[in-house]
């Protein structure tokens, strides 16, 4: 799970990068195909506090900062602009 400091930022752009290509990438022609969404996909960015990068921590997220919201949109969206979509409207 990503951090607040600047130290992290690299961290979790590599987290969110090797997540992104391990459990997204490999299925991106089949989702398209079958016009289907990958819920399990979203359980496990869940996981990972990828759908409350902005919550602050008492309320059940993780509190990152903008910065992180940026980059890790920007990772997912490289890969599968429309779960990097739905990440950014979640948060």
């Amino acid at each position: 799970m990503c951090t607040e400091n600047a130290d992290s930022l690299k961290e979790c752009r590599e987290m969110v990068r090797d997540f992104a290509r391990a459990e997204i990438a490999p299925h991106v022609r089949e989702w398209d195909e079958k016009a289907g969404c990958p819920f399990e996909v979203f359980r496990r960015l869940g996981g990972l506090g990828m759908m409350g990068i902005l919550v602050p921590e008492e309320y059940g997220g993780v509190g990152l900062s903008y910065r992180h919201y940026a980059m890790i949109l920007e990772e997912l969206g490289a890969v599968e602009g429309g779960i990097g979509l739905t990440v950014a409207a979640h948060n």
